[in-house]
């Protein structure tokens, strides 16, 4: 009995911090390191996204050359296709006595 009365007390002592209160200068002390720590962050986020915007417009421009290149390809594809196919077909289509 006389050791759980002198836990009890014990405990009691050692709890006395936990009922103390903050002070005016604990909260400002806590706002300011909130505050730069949100700066930071906001500093980091501005980064990221500067960085991220170069890599997207670096990667839509590449892949707007590689369109254009594909582009000329399939014209020049297809007047070639137009050529090989049509030429015969109007030399058959308009008989002459030279053949």
């Amino acid at each position: 009995m006389k050791l759980i009365l002198i836990s009890i007390i014990a405990f009691l002592i050692f709890t006395i911090p936990v009922f103390s209160e903050l002070t005016v200068q604990d909260l400002e002390k806590i706002r300011s390191i909130v505050k730069e720590s949100e700066d930071s962050l906001r500093e980091e986020i501005k980064k990221s996204e500067d960085r991220l915007k170069e890599h997207t417009d670096f990667k839509v421009s590449e892949m707007d050359k590689r369109l254009n290149m594909i582009f000329g390809f399939v014209i020049a594809l297809i007047s070639l296709i137009v050529v090989v196919v049509g030429i015969p077909q109007i030399i058959l289509a308009n008989p002459s006595e030279n053949f």
